[in-house]
């Protein structure tokens, strides 16, 4: 390298290298520096994956002395990166507002003034304006069009100003469309860039509408095809070498210590270009060029056609040559005239990492190379001292540095050293382009290779190492390979295995052959992961479940050619969530559904008797006698009478009828397809007849009644909760009445509604009138006792009904839209809250706020959520979320979608009273949780005479804790309940025992007590 170690180096970044207005800009850009003995590297920021044209890699920064920026083509903390460096920053075509950065830009607005100003002496009064308004540039024309509508008197039409995705030429053709089907006149056109514009004119002919007679069209830029088109264009000619040549000029003065002007916009004049698309016909260049001229042209464009096809067959053939070995060369990818380069990979291909290593190189001429394995910060990278001699002034070249992504992974960057093609001037989007494509093609292909290397790998160890059974299926020949396990685990029936698959699909269960089929059809061609879980016939009738998961490997073309996976034999682990379903969706001791099994078969039969245009009656049945023979007898004695009224109740009812305990002695009933009200009354006559009879008891007689209440659906309610709670107001009728009968709901039993109204209108000034206030219960750690977190719970003291308790009024917030605004009112108070507790220096811990159905399905709510925390200044990490089951499960999708964002910035997420509702392992796979709240009911049960509470508790511990997820358990109220707990590995407790809700003062002296306890 004989570059001289004190030649300034200019670093250039910009999102492209071609095109008209990009690569005459970096070829007077190179042509200055070479005039000062600069190099210059020229780093291109824009990216096919995610389609980007901001960088914030600091590339370049340590070895350059100043830089030159075209367009806003860095981000702001790149910036600020290189203003700290003192390194002097010139911008080109963008204005930083409110910075010290010098820009050199274009007079945008006196350009567009003058072309609309152009359109109207022409006498055009309705003329629109199209451009890709998310560039500075085409923003600032976009004024001067209104600026000069307002200045000529005209009045601005919102339907002709269309805001573009692209200023290339299809997004100028839609635009066109679109202004013709919105159906508001116009006369003319002007538009944000000459691609528009030739977009525009060819849809504006497709539409039959001439051009300029009918429609007058003007771009802005004035690119060279604007006077070769079959449309000549006018336009706004931009004076690109002024551009380039007035900010080379202001950074070389601010290197070798020259005066340099006061003002920090340099404006280059523009001018107006008439040709024939807005109607000045006689002023064309096309029309006045000489016949000599005319054949110059023709002979430069024909020569351009050429180096395109050929670079075309170049690149074609690079295609060839990088897909023909394992791992691509650099050398055989057409990369124009570059002759010497290296790619540099993420070290680990981490995007995330501080190194760069170079991977592989090359050379046309034997120049000398970086050593691969080489590794460099991405600041001091692409390194100095190994370039080309022809990097410097004398020798031509530019280096290129080019970022090389795909879909999934951001490699890392391609060095190119090489003269700066003219045939960039041209197009935008130049042919060797395209080979970057190719290179992260090539990438990703490698990687794959490694993935299925690896996984054939793995698969050897595991088949060494456990008693999976591992099958190969050959898709060319559609046989099956099984290796000796797959004989072992299916036993018997393991004779009936051949090569061909479809001896094992003869022995899955018929139920799940099709799921089976779509997710093979989603792996093959979606990508979407093969894993499922599926039943197969033993020899002895029965079936054993498997759970499989499988990859399908393709060949270079795509194609995929095998598929290699593994069978787990899960009989047991079925078996045991089938237990586990059992427990929380029946009675222990009746073996009776519970609530939660009754709430969805309610549901169900309801969908059924709408469909089917018939009555269904609800019953429930209370005993009446039931606390005294409890008190007397003793708690056995109780539960042997719960366990006569279920056996009563089963001798009452219809096989298709529904019978479950609601809990302690109150029972409910769904009668489906009944035909009116003499058929229940009839029925619950003879529930109340079979639970009169007495019933012996440990040698002694004992009698009992039943209260009935009964509903009807659709006449007394539409939804499951109306239902039960007409049934329950019924019932407390009956008792009313003398106890022993049958009471049927009418709406007088709802007068309480009024109260309830009256309830509602304060309920709506309780925010304002501030009758809200938080109350605290602390959360422990089970082993060390520690305070780990607080929940914040709601509390009403209404000025005129006193202090209500919230089972009372969050049903009624509920049933009237008032959830939403006191659930914001709660979350903003909580944190409030924990920022002044903060402040104070109290020991960290985690907020837990819960969240109603309503609130949490709002389209906004994380969006709102992440608002409230940056408002108030509390790390997300601080809050905890608390949902219940029957929220989550509303809407699945969403609540997976709205929880991981939220999760994604450092949110917590529990699932509240678990073991209440649907309980299911899906649900806590699927949903990205954190803690799972224990229901206090269980908890309380646990120590009583219900014995499986405490196999629940155990199992829904042992299911969390193999799911990753901490266990906190509610209304821990005794020393007894806290040991159980704590010997079934319980993390966290959470009641009376531990701390009643408390205001924030009493909850700041809890803490100082726990202190001064420790």
């Amino acid at each position: 390298m004989t570059i001289r170690p004190d030649c300034y180096r200019i670093a250039v970044y910009t999102p492209h290298v071609d095109g008209d207005y990009f690569g005459k800009l970096l070829s007077t850009i190179n042509e200055e520096a070479r005039a000062y003995d600069a190099q210059v590297t020229i780093i291109q920021t824009y990216m096919n994956y995610p389609h980007d044209t901001v960088t914030a890699h600091p590339v370049f920064a340590e070895h350059m002395d100043a830089c030159i920026i075209i367009l806003k083509a860095v981000s702001d903390s790149f910036m600020q990166t290189i203003s700290e460096s003192g390194k002097p920053i010139i911008f080109i075509g963008y204005q930083e507002e409110a910075s010290d950065f010098y820009s050199v830009v274009i007079d945008n607005r006196g350009g567009m003034k003058e072309a609309v100003v152009h359109l109207i002496d022409h006498g055009h009064t309705q003329i629109a304006f199209a451009a890709a308004m998310a560039h500075y540039d085409q923003r600032e024309r976009y004024e001067a069009y209104r600026e000069a509508l307002q200045e000529r008197g005209l009045p601005y039409h919102s339907e002709l100003v269309l805001d573009l995705p692209s200023d290339m030429q299809n997004a100028g053709r839609e635009a066109a469309f679109t202004l013709l089907d919105n159906g508001h006149p116009f006369t003319a056109v002007v538009t944000g860039s000459d691609s528009n514009a030739f977009g525009m004119m060819i849809g504006l002919r497709e539409r039959g509408i001439d051009v300029p007679s009918q429609v007058a069209v003007i771009g802005f830029d004035d690119i060279e095809q604007a006077a070769y088109r079959t449309f000549e264009l006018t336009t706004i000619k931009q004076p690109h070498s002024q551009l380039a040549k007035a900010a080379c000029d202001l950074m070389f003065r601010m290197l070798i210590g020259k005066e340099v002007p006061e003002q920090r916009i340099t404006t280059i004049a523009v001018s107006l270009v008439k040709r024939s698309s807005c109607g000045c016909l006689g002023e064309t260049k096309h029309v006045n060029q000489s016949l000599e001229e005319s054949l110059q042209t023709v002979e430069s464009l024909r020569s351009t056609l050429i180096d395109i096809e050929f670079t075309n067959y170049e690149l074609i053939q690079g295609l060839i040559r990088a897909t023909s070995d394992e791992k691509v060369e650099l050398s055989n990818l057409f990369w124009n005239s570059s002759h010497w380069g290296y790619l540099a990979l993420w070290e680990a291909g981490d995007a995330g990492s501080e190194r760069l290593v170079i991977d592989r190189v090359f050379s046309k001429k034997n120049e000398a190379l970086p050593a691969i394995g080489s590794e460099y910060s991405i600041a001091a990278f692409p390194p100095i001292d190994n370039f080309p001699v022809s990097v410097s002034a004398e020798g031509g070249d530019i280096v290129l540095v080019h970022p090389v992504t795909s879909e999934t992974q951001d490699w890392g960057f391609l060095v190119l050293v090489g003269p700066l093609h003219t045939l960039n001037h041209l197009f935008i989007n130049n042919l060797g382009r395209h080979s970057y494509t190719i290179l992260t093609a090539a990438l990703e292909r490698e990687r794959l290779y490694r993935q299925v290397s690896s996984l054939a790998e793995n698969l050897e160890v595991v088949s060494r190492n456990t008693n999976d059974g591992i099958w190969d299926w050959n898709l060319l020949t559609n046989k099956m390979e099984w290796n000796y396990r797959v004989y072992k685990m299916l036993g018997s029936i393991g004779v009936h295995l051949t090569p061909d698959p479809l001896s094992l699909q003869d022995l899955i269960h018929p139920d799940d052959v099709t799921n089976i089929r779509c997710k093979l059809e989603a792996h093959f061609e979606h990508g979407v992961p093969y894993q499922l879980e599926y039943r197969v016939r033993q020899s002895n009738g029965g079936y054993m479940w498997l759970h499989t998961v499988g990859e399908v490997i393709r060949d270079r073309t795509g194609q995929p050619i095998r598929m290699i996976g593994t069978f787990t034999d899960i009989t047991k682990k079925k078996e045991d969530e089938e237990r586990i379903i059992r427990l929380a969706y029946h009675d222990t001791l009746t073996g009776l559904p519970n609530r939660s099994y009754m709430q969805e078969r309610l549901e169900e039969e309801m969908e059924k008797s709408k469909a089917a245009g018939l009555m269904l009656a609800v019953l429930m049945i209370d005993l009446d006698r039931f606390k005294i023979i409890n008190d007397t007898l003793g708690h056995h004695a109780g539960d042997r009478l719960l366990q006569h009224t279920a056996e009563m109740l089963r001798k009452s009812v219809r096989s298709k009828d529904t019978i479950a305990r609601l809990g302690g002695d109150e029972f409910i009933v769904i009668l489906p397809a009944i035909h009116g009200s003499a058929e229940v009354k009839r029925m619950a006559e003879r529930i109340i007849s079979h639970l009169s009879e007495p019933i012996l008891i440990e040698g002694q007689e004992a009698y009992s009644s039943a209260s009935v209440g009964a509903c009807f659906y659709p006449e007394d309610g539409l939804t499951v909760e109306m239902l039960i709670k007409h049934a329950d107001m019924a019932m407390y009728k009956a008792k009313e009445n003398g106890r022993n009968q049958v009471c049927f709901y009418t709406p007088a039993f709802s007068t309480h509604l009024v109260q309830n109204f009256n309830r509602v209108n304060q309920l709506r000034k309780a925010i304002e009138r501030e009758e809200f206030e938080l109350h605290y219960q602390p959360q422990v750690d089970a082993i060390s006792h520690k305070v780990t977190g607080v929940e914040a719970l709601l509390r009403w003291k209404s000025s005129e009904f006193g202090m209500i308790a919230p089972s009372d009024f969050i049903p009624l917030a509920e049933e009237n839209g008032l959830i939403v605004p006191i659930s914001d009112w709660v979350l903003k108070e909580a944190c409030r809250q924990l920022k002044k507790w903060q402040r104070q220096g109290l020991p960290s811990f985690t907020m837990s706020v819960n969240i109603s159905a309503q609130h949490f399905q709002i389209q906004q709510f994380s969006k709102w959520v992440k608002k409230v925390l940056a408002e108030i200044g509390v790390a997300p990490s601080s809050i905890c979320l608390e949902i219940t089951e029957s929220t989550a499960i509303q809407n699945m999708a969403y609540s997976c979608q709205m929880m991981q964002e939220l999760v994604d910035c450092g949110i917590r997420f529990a699932i509240d009273d678990f073991g209440t509702g649907h309980s299911s392992l899906m649900l806590l796979r699927r949903l990205p949780l954190h803690n799972v709240k224990i229901d206090k009911s269980f908890v309380s049960d646990m120590t009583g005479n219900d014995r499986d509470a405490g196999t629940i508790v155990k199992a829904v511990i042992a299911m969390s804790h193999s799911l990753g997820l901490s266990v906190i358990a509610e209304g821990v109220e005794t020393k007894e309940q806290l040991l159980q707990l704590k010997n079934l590995n319980c993390d966290y407790i959470q009641g009376y025992f531990i701390g009643r809700p408390m205001s924030a003062e009493q909850f700041e002296d809890f803490l100082a007590t726990k202190q001064t306890d420790s």
